[in-house]
């Protein structure tokens, strides 16, 4: 591969991530909603960068399990009870976000 199309594949990954944080920040997205969207951003990342998916679990799963964490469970209905549940922003890689974690309870 030349260095021309590994730069076009990394800017078109850019994008695709930048616009899938856009929407979990800004994109008034369910829980299961913002999941799904980063479900859909991985498999497209992957039709990119097939050779540098370990990468891209390292790090952008944190950064949108942040996102989520940050701006799209406060939007949830108040009330909802999701401290139990284990919220992953890629399901099928190992790294998921657990509540407790996150709030320093585990």
């Amino acid at each position: 591969m030349t260095l021309e199309e590994e730069e076009r594949r990394l800017r078109e990954l850019k994008k695709l991530v930048d616009e899938t944080a856009e929407r979990l920040m800004y994109g008034n997205l369910s829980l299961a909603e913002a999941i799904r969207l980063t479900i859909e951003t991985r498999e497209r990342a992957e039709r990119i960068i097939p050779d540098m998916m370990d990468k891209y679990d390292l790090i952008y799963e944190s950064r949108f399990q942040r996102l989520i964490w940050q701006f799209v469970i406060p939007r949830e209905k108040e009330g909802e009870d999701v401290s139990g549940e284990e919220i992953r922003a890629c399901p099928g890689h190992d790294g998921g976000l657990h509540p407790e974690q996150e709030r320093g309870d585990g």
